[in-house]
């Protein structure tokens, strides 16, 4: 992970919003998915920019602690 936005920069990181693959349940109930190896981020075909939000942010806040490797266990 670079340290800072300069980092980004220099090793010509980028950041990925793709598509959620389409499947049979309701989009609007799907959480998106993070890639976070690579930076890509899978977001359903939410039906409003509200939903959308609230979305992403409950699966930032769902579980932000179990997959960071500075945090004692």
């Amino acid at each position: 992970m670079p340290i800072n936005s300069e980092e980004f920069e220099r090793n010509n990181t980028r950041f990925m919003i793709k598509p959620m693959i389409a499947s049979n349940r309701n989009q609007d109930q799907a959480l998106p998915r993070a890639d976070t190896c690579f930076f890509n981020i899978e977001l359903p075909d939410y039906s409003n920019k509200a939903l959308m939000k609230e979305k992403i942010l409950l699966a930032v806040n769902l579980d932000n602690v179990s997959i960071n490797a500075d945090e004692k266990q």
